[in-house]
C-alpha cells in the first residue's frame, strides 16, 4: 500500500519514531480512513514490521476495535489478516496491530485495471470464501465485505494470496451485548444485504454471501449493482429494486450470472445458505472453464469434495462405507448363529468321554487280533456226538450222519428242543477236545458280532 501523508486529527499527534505499547515504534503512515489510520511499525522485541491501526478515542471506538482485535484473533487461516496485538494508547486511542501486508486493496485494482474477467474475479474471491466459512463456523459475521476490505497481499515471489480485513463491525452471532443498537445501520450501504439495510439484529452468514456477490457483481461488470444518487437511495434500491443483469454489461455467461443472481435473492432463503455453498458452486463454473485452481493455487475439485463438511481443501482419502443390516435380515442372522452354535454344542465332547471311546474302540482292535490268531483250520475229525442231538441219516454225501453233532456256525447256539432222558447232568466232553474249542470260538465270535454292532460296523 502506498504512503499518505499524515493529516491533523483528533487522533493526536503521532509522529515517525514515536514507541507505542513499549514496543512498537513508528515508521510511517500507510492510509488513513474515517475511524482511524494504519501506520508501518517496528516491533523492538521482535525485529519484525508490523502494521499499527489507530482508531479514534471514546468508549464506543475501543469497544469496537477490541471487538475486532478479539474476533479477528480467534480465526487462524492464511485469508485472514493476523492479528497480534491490543491496547490504548496515552492519548486513549485504540490500537490493534496486525501482521504488515504487501500488495493492494481489491479497490484499487478495479480503479486501475478495470473491470476483471469473469474467471479471474472468481478466482480472486475463492479464498475470501473460504475465510468466510472458517468464520461463520467460529459465530463470527464480518458485516461489510467490499473491495477495500479484500487486500492482494503479495510475497517476495509475487504469489498472490488474497486476505480479508477489518473486522471492525464484525461480531459473533452468540454475543449477548452488541455494539451497534437494533434498528441502526453499519456496513457499506452499496454491499449490505436487505436485512442488514433494514437495521435487522438477525443478521446471520447469508448476509456475508450477499456481499461477496455484490462484490463479484462489481468486480466484473465495474459498476455497483444498486447505484443510488445518495446514501438513502442505495438503501431503497438494496430493499426494492433488482440489478441490472449482468450479461448485460459484461461478457459473463449465464450460469455466472445465475450464480449471482441466486446470491443477490431479497430473500435469503432463497440465497445460497453457507460460503461454502457458494464456493461450491463458483468453483463448479470456473472448472467447466477448464480451470482447476484458485488464484493461490488450490484445487478446484477438492474445495468441492470438502464445501459440506468443513474440511480442509486438500485431497482426502474415501471414507469406508458401512452398509449396516436391514431390521428384517436381523433375526435370519441371529437364528442362524444360533443354530451354528447348537450344532457346535450338539458336537462338542467332553476329553473324559473321548478318552472312553478311544479305550473301547483299541479293546476292540485288540480282541479282533487275539481272535485272527486263535482261529484254527475247521476240523475234519469225527465229532463225539452231544446228547440230545439227533442225527441225520448218511445216505447223501456231505450231509452228516445221525448222531453226529451238525457244525456250528459263529454267532449262533445250537440247542435241543427237548433233551433226552438218557441224558445226564455229569456228561461232559474232555477238556481238550474240540468241541471245547468250537464252544470258545462260538463264545468269542457272538461277543464279537456284538462289539461290531454296537459300533455300527
Amino acid at each position: 500500500m502506498s504512503a499518505v501523508p499524515a493529516e491533523p486529527s483528533s487522533l493526536g499527534v503521532y509522529a515517525p519514531g514515536q514507541v507505542l505499547l513499549g514496543k512498537y515504534r513508528l515508521i510511517e503512515p500507510l492510509a488513513r480512513g474515517g475511524m482511524g489510520a494504519v501506520w508501518r511499525a517496528r516491533d523492538e522485541l521482535l525485529s519484525s514490521d508490523v502494521a499499527v491501526k489507530i482508531a479514534d478515542a471514546g468508549s464506543v471506538a475501543v469497544q469496537r476495535a477490541h471487538s475486532e482485535a478479539r474476533l479477528a484473533a480467534q480465526l487462524r487461516h492464511p485469508a485472514v489478516c493476523s492479528t497480534f496485538d491490543f491496547g490504548v494508547s496515552e492519548q486513549g486511542d485504540a490500537l490493534v496491530v496486525s501482521e504488515l501486508l504487501k500488495g493492494e486493496g481489491l479497490d484499487e485494482v478495479l480503479l486501475v485495471e478495470g473491470p476483471l474477467s469473469p474467471t479471474r474475479a472468481v478466482q480472486l474471491l475463492l479464498p475470501i470464501l473460504d475465510a468466510l466459512g472458517a468464520a461463520h463456523d467460529a459465530g463470527i459475521i464480518h458485516r461489510d465485505v467490499k473491495p477495500s476490505n479484500l487486500f492482494l497481499a503479495r510475497d517476495a515471489a509475487g504469489n498472490i494470496q488474497p486476505k480479508l480485513l477489518d473486522f471492525g463491525i464484525a461480531r459473533g452471532v452468540s454475543e449477548a451485548t452488541h455494539l451497534t443498537l437494533a434498528g441502526s445501520i453499519c456496513g457499506t450501504p452499496d454491499y449490505m444485504s436487505p436485512e442488514q439495510a433494514r437495521g435487522a439484529r438477525d443478521v446471520d452468514s447469508r448476509s456475508d454471501v450477499w456481499s461477496v456477490c455484490a462484490t463479484l457483481y462489481e468486480l466484473i461488470s465495474g459498476r455497483l449493482p444498486f447505484p443510488g444518487d445518495n446514501y438513502n437511495a442505495v438503501i431503497f434500491a438494496v430493499g426494492q429494486r433488482d440489478p441490472a443483469p449482468l450479461r448485460e454489461l459484461s461478457d459473463a455467461d449465464r450460469p455466472l450470472a445465475k450464480i449471482i443472481e441466486r446470491g443477490l435473492n431479497k430473500s435469503r432463503d432463497e440465497r445460497f445458505q453457507t460460503a461454502r455453498e457458494l464456493a461450491r458452486a463458483l468453483s463448479q463454473f470456473l472448472l467447466a472453464r477448464g480451470l482447476e485452481t484458485d488464484v493461490c493455487g488450490h484445487s478446484l475439485r477438492a474445495r468441492i469434495s470438502s464445501a459440506d463438511i468443513n474440511l480442509p481443501a486438500e485431497p482426502v482419502l474415501p471414507l469406508l462405507k458401512l452398509v449396516l443390516p436391514s431390521r428384517r435380515e436381523v433375526p435370519s442372522r441371529l437364528a442362524k448363529t444360533e443354530t451354528r452354535r447348537s450344532r457346535h454344542l450338539l458336537t462338542e465332547t467332553s476329553p473324559r468321554v473321548r478318552m472312553a471311546a478311544l479305550s473301547l474302540i483299541a479293546a476292540f482292535m485288540a480282541l479282533a487280533a487275539w481272535r485272527a490268531q486263535a482261529s484254527p483250520e475247521p476240523a475234519t475229525a469225527d465229532v463225539t456226538a452231544l446228547p440230545g442231538v439227533v442225527q441225520p441219516p448218511d445216505s447223501e454225501p456231505g450231509i452228516p450222519p445221525l448222531g453226529s453233532e451238525p457244525p456250528v456256525s459263529q454267532g449262533s447256539e445250537v440247542s435241543s428242543p427237548s433233551p433226552p432222558a438218557a441224558a445226564t447232568p455229569s456228561a461232559k466232553p474232555p477238556p481238550d477236545s474240540q468241541r471245547t474249542a468250537s464252544a470258545k470260538r462260538s463264545k468269542g465270535a457272538t461277543r464279537s458280532n456284538a462289539l461290531g454292532y454296537d459300533f455300527g460296523l
